[in-house]
């Protein structure tokens, strides 16, 4: 048994390393251009033309004490990337983003919940039933999250000067937050506090799968099995879109109030 746990663990490191080890690479080909690209600390992005349901239109920069809901969104341990305000992100605030994205409880529970149902299935055949097989799905859907954290939250974005994060509206119905959550999709904000197609998140997700047919078995190695994990990647991005966009209400509600001085 004991012997048998050991061998969990290996499987598990060995899937992460490997993704690891790729994105290592790829980050020492592309750090000398990153350490050329500077970002002022003082540029805030404007407001978008549907800004006014916006969040961050709703903070105020020279109030003395933050906003209620600004609070509770720094306070989220679950989803990272929700944006507090409209400062642009330096690339090492990126890779920072990056690195909570792939350890925050979301990231974890969402790997241990999908292994689950993977294994109920038998999805991966080539990973087998047990423990073992569990460890097997439970390490490639870290390491495949981990993956598209990295493309889609730092890499990308910082190369093409794009804002990572989750910009929720503010006092919406449910059909505008409906369509947010998937405009945001398809839509984000740069830099320079304009709009472009949400390349980086996208292709983040086709860049992660594909790097996942070095650890996947041998039968989902396939273009089509490729594409048909990154159409599910980004249905499960829509979904947790809409969880955003509601997580503020939800967490201040099952948190007590704060004392305001």
């Amino acid at each position: 048994m004991k012997r048998r746990a050991c061998d969990l663990l290996t499987i598990l490191l060995l899937a992460m390393r490997r993704c690891a080890s790729g994105c290592f690479y790829i980050a020492l080909i592309v750090a000398p251009t990153l350490a050329q690209t500077t970002t002022p600390a003082e540029n805030a992005l404007p407001d978008t033309p549907s800004a006014s349901q916006q969040f961050d239109k709703a903070s105020t920069s020279q109030a003395p004490h933050k906003s209620s809901l600004e609070i509770i969104y720094r306070k989220s341990l679950v989803f990272p990337d929700l944006a507090t305000s409209r400062q642009v992100l330096t690339p090492t605030e990126k890779f920072e983003l990056f690195i909570s994205n792939s350890v925050s409880p979301l990231a974890v529970g969402g790997s241990l919940l999908g292994a689950g149902i993977s294994q109920a299935r038998n999805t991966h055949k080539g990973y087998g039933q047990g423990a073992e097989g569990y460890g097997k799905r439970f390490g490639s859907s870290m390491a495949r999250s981990a993956s598209s954290q990295f493309f889609g939250t730092f890499l990308l974005p910082t190369v093409m000067h794009q804002d990572p994060r989750y910009f929720p509206l503010k006092d919406a119905s449910f059909k505008e937050s409906a369509k947010h959550a998937a405009r945001s999709l398809f839509i984000a904000r740069t830099d320079s506090g304009g709009e472009a197609p949400n390349i980086p998140r996208l292709a983040g997700f086709l860049f992660a799968e594909s790097l996942a047919n070095v650890y996947l078995p041998e039968d989902e190695r396939t273009v089509g099995h490729t594409f048909k994990r990154t159409g599910i990647d980004i249905a499960i991005r829509a979904g947790t879109n809409m969880l955003r966009e509601y997580w503020p209400t939800l967490f201040k509600r099952l948190r007590p109030p704060a004392n305001q001085n």
